[in-house]
């Protein structure tokens, strides 16, 4: 009687010892999904990347994910803030988060969105406004320390790309609530000093725990730019603004389209490779028939969230023969 949701899945990245999963709203029950297809258990960290910084939550400084099982971690200790989730774990795992939003007593939607890696190069997702349709993208610039093996540049001084010019206007700056730093409550600061003996068992010495400073690798520069355009289906340019963010940082950005444009593309072309995460977040509230009552209609949400990737430059074709026919089954001959 009351349908759960539909959501695209884009793929996660393949098990790792560190992964980020971006765009991770501020609403609805959101929860990260952690899988562990190994031998071996593993204990995972979570660092939580949001407006004021990268933060350890408190409660999420160590976590039990057994060999080839999964496990799901309420994400209710990271605060009202999008942001991108940081899993370092002792043995490769698989991440993702699935978030759930029910409008009141209407119907929900979900949406699952799993590790992706930095952006390398431009990338491009589609945006509508129709049904009313809000679109934004959640952009988040890597911390000054990562662990290493992070997804992002191979050195510890990347090289700075040229920085998109745009006026005063066309900058985008944070709004105060993106900005608003975690309440202590919320928020186990990610020093040795603070996540020492944070772990629930800490009489078990065997089991090796993660620290935030094992093999941390230090970016060379304090903030990186984002060129944030709009392009129409023809190719024409309809905005376009600068995002400015200091690394370990996330921050939301609404996605306009003027009144006779319906559907366009959102282009992101980071000045620095391998330092920004993205993802497309859209949603709307919709009335459907009842399941139970089809001359009646309730109202529902509707959210699509999708993970941006560089977008490819290099594709691999399988070899060409020279004949068709070379590439077919036997066929048995006929008398």
């Amino acid at each position: 009687a009351d349908p759960l949701g539909l959501t695209w899945v884009a793929p996660s990245e393949p098990p790792s010892t560190l992964a980020y999963v971006p765009g991770v709203p501020r609403f609805g029950e959101r929860v990260l999904r952690l899988l562990n297809p190994g031998e071996e258990d593993a204990i995972a960290s979570v660092r939580a990347v949001a407006g004021a910084g990268a933060f350890t939550p408190v409660g999420l400084e160590a976590i039990d994910v057994p060999a080839g099982q999964v496990v799901d971690v309420d994400l209710e200790p990271v605060g009202d803030e999008a942001l991108a989730v940081e899993v370092s774990s002792t043995q490769p795992v698989v991440s993702a988060v699935r978030l759930r939003q029910t409008p009141g007593s209407g119907l929900s939607d979900i949406a699952v969105v799993g590790s992706t890696p930095a952006l390398e190069t431009p990338s491009a997702s589609r945006i509508s406004v129709a049904d009313d349709r809000s679109s934004r993208v959640v952009i988040t610039a890597l911390p000054e320390e990562v662990p290493d093996g992070a997804p992002g540049p191979e050195t510890s001084s990347p090289a700075v790309g040229e920085t998109p010019e745009a006026t005063p206007e066309e900058t985008v700056a944070p709004s105060p609530q993106e900005t608003a730093a975690p309440s202590p409550e919320q928020t186990a600061a990610s020093t040795p000093e603070a996540t020492a003996g944070s772990s629930p068992d800490d009489t078990d010495d065997e089991t090796p725990e993660p620290s935030p400073d094992d093999d941390l690798v230090e970016l060379s520069v304090a903030t990186t730019d984002v060129l944030v355009r709009v392009v129409a289906d023809d190719g024409t340019t309809l905005d376009s603004k600068v995002a400015t963010l200091a690394l370990g940082t996330t921050e939301t950005f609404p996605v306009d389209l003027p009144d006779d444009v319906d559907q366009a593309w959102v282009v992101l072309e980071p000045a620095d490779p391998g330092v920004v995460l993205a993802a497309r977040e859209t949603t709307t509230t919709v009335s459907v028939p009842d399941a139970l009552d089809p001359d009646e209609e309730r109202e529902a949400f509707w959210l699509d969230l999708v993970p941006l990737r560089s977008a490819t430059v290099t594709v691999t074709v399988p070899p060409v023969v020279a004949d068709i026919r070379s590439g077919l089954p036997a066929q048995p001959s006929s008398s």
